[in-house]
């Protein structure tokens, strides 16, 4: 059976394209920011971040942290990192950073390949 909110999550998916042909960014937006994790953001985001910087980033801000939640390797930190390094394009982007960065090293400082990685990141 299908819950409420995939068989909503599923609306979205085909709607999607349709927004865009028909320049409809208010209800891409929507749907970018009801989706589970990055990948639509990732598409989609071209056309939405002259218009909605300060959702997609919050969009972000929410899906890296909750990434970091749970451990892993130091690819997955790469990837982290890799993430914040595209937060920083956005207009209020490096605060957000520092915020998620110092967060992270209050919570996590024995993840010593995380701190590495986080080390790396050329602000």
């Amino acid at each position: 059976t299908l819950s409420p909110s995939s068989a909503a999550s599923d609306v979205y998916k085909r709607q999607k394209p349709l927004y865009v042909q028909e320049n409809l960014l208010n209800p891409l937006l929507k749907a970018v920011v009801a989706a589970d994790g990055l990948w639509d953001l990732r598409i989609y985001e071209p056309l939405l971040k002259p218009r909605f910087s300060d959702l997609l980033l919050a969009k972000y801000d929410h899906e890296v942290r909750k990434m970091a939640t749970t451990t892993g390797t130091r690819r997955k930190y790469q990837q982290l990192v890799g993430i914040l390094k595209r937060m920083l394009a956005y207009p209020a982007g490096k605060s957000t950073v520092q915020a998620i960065v110092h967060d992270w090293q209050q919570q996590y400082p024995r993840r010593s390949a995380m701190m590495d990685e986080l080390s790396r990141l050329n602000w």
